[in-house]
């Protein structure tokens, strides 16, 4: 089967969850499928792996006659739109003539969580960080009539959900307590279309649990560095304590990512007096993992939260904070990782330095998560999309 994977990235495995993970099941289809690439933007990186027999960048003109040409030519079967709802009426309108051409289209966040990318301060980032006067003026004419331009925009999502679930042959999500909130906010009467699939592990192996020993005295983020979802501001005030603790003198936090708030992070490290943070920029995670000790999550809201199986598949014990509802999937509190209230500080930092200072139960919850990730490795994610494929006659 020829199947299309639409991203609003070219895909990385260095690139944010959404590519990452469609890196990921590209590497299983690929033994039995031919896989193709259509993508929005492209991405300044020299990690780029290339996974798919052809690529093509997708024009916001022509879209749908470079749809319609880029299919007839490849003999498109199955079209995946990762992440981009918006997209899956322009993809239908592209194929109408092409009955046999099926379309899945995949949520990759929390149901409404989209809105969080129209919030006041997330525009005014946007007016300070943006290059060219035009930018400049779009956002200052969006913050001069916010409260108009938010509703709009939350609007037209609930608008653009309802019309993805309609034009498509099946909806993904990424978890099954997703199902009743994706009704509810998209207007559905019904879900027969909906099937839940999480994301696979990033991963071909697993730590070796004998090299847990060769942990060293780190605490990891890998993430955006981006204030909006990620709220790194938060990790490094929560880090601020724990550098106050004499016992954690010989601990590091280690920040793997970039991103537009990088700057104010940084400036945010010196105001705290931290002399325990190193920032290592974009780099490549899979060396971090294996080394780390513990992850910090403090994401406002995720989808699935890929940097979680990672760290649990290195050994890596992660704390989050109970923001989104597919955590529930992931981490088994006090198991294999902690779960802390949202906006409860005090407790994320109880957490923090208990499984910071017990090396033995660290070691326990390490094996815990090693092997509660296996549950998402990617063979067994792989054969859920092959089960879905059969339900869609192909």
């Amino acid at each position: 089967m020829n199947i299309l994977f639409f991203t609003h990235y070219d895909v990385s495995p260095q690139k944010g969850g959404t590519e990452r993970i469609t890196d990921s099941l590209v590497g299983y289809l690929s033994n039995t499928h031919t896989c193709f690439s259509m993508y929005t933007w492209d991405i300044d990186t020299k990690l780029n792996k290339t996974i798919f027999c052809d690529k093509e960048r997708l024009s916001q003109k022509n879209s749908i006659r470079q749809i319609k040409q880029f299919v007839e030519k490849n003999k498109i079967d199955l079209i995946i739109i990762q992440g981009a709802f918006d997209k899956v009426k322009v993809f239908k309108n592209a194929i109408k003539n092409n009955p046999s051409c099926k379309i899945i289209s995949v949520h990759h966040y929390n149901p409404g969580a989209e809105t969080n990318f129209f919030t006041f301060e997330r525009i005014k980032k946007q007016f300070v960080v943006s290059k060219s006067i035009s930018e400049k003026i779009k956002s200052l004419i969006k913050l001069s009539i916010h409260p108009i331009f938010f509703l709009k925009q939350a609007i037209d999502n609930k608008k653009h959900y309802k019309k993805a679930y309609d034009n498509a042959d099946r909806l993904v999500l990424l978890s099954k307590h997703f199902i009743d909130d994706f009704k509810t906010y998209a207007g559905l009467t019904e879900t027969r279309k909906i099937s839940v699939i999480p994301n696979a592990l990033s991963f071909n192996d697993f730590l070796p649990v004998e090299e847990l020993n060769r942990k060293k005295k780190e605490v990891l983020i890998v993430s955006r560095l981006e204030e909006y979802q990620k709220r790194i501001s938060l990790a490094l005030k929560i880090w601020s304590v724990i550098e106050k603790k004499a016992v954690f003198t010989d601990w590091k936090l280690v920040i793997l990512g970039d991103g537009d708030n990088k700057k104010d992070y940084l400036s945010l490290a010196n105001k705290l007096n931290l002399k325990q943070v190193k920032f290592e920029g974009v780099k490549n995670p899979l060396e971090y993992y294996k080394k780390a000790s513990v992850f910090m999550m403090t994401s406002s809201f995720e989808g699935w939260g890929l940097t979680l199986t990672e760290s649990q598949q290195m050994g890596v014990v992660p704390i989050a904070f109970d923001t989104y509802k597919s955590l529930q999937d992931i981490i088994s509190d006090g198991t294999d990782g902690y779960i802390v209230q949202e906006g409860n500080v005090d407790e994320y930092v109880e957490k923090l330095s208990h499984i910071m200072s017990n090396s033995q139960e660290r070691n326990k919850m390490a094996i815990n998560a090693i092997e509660s990730s296996k549950r998402f490795e990617q063979n067994k994610i792989g054969l859920q999309w092959e089960k879905l494929f059969e339900k869609l006659n192909f």
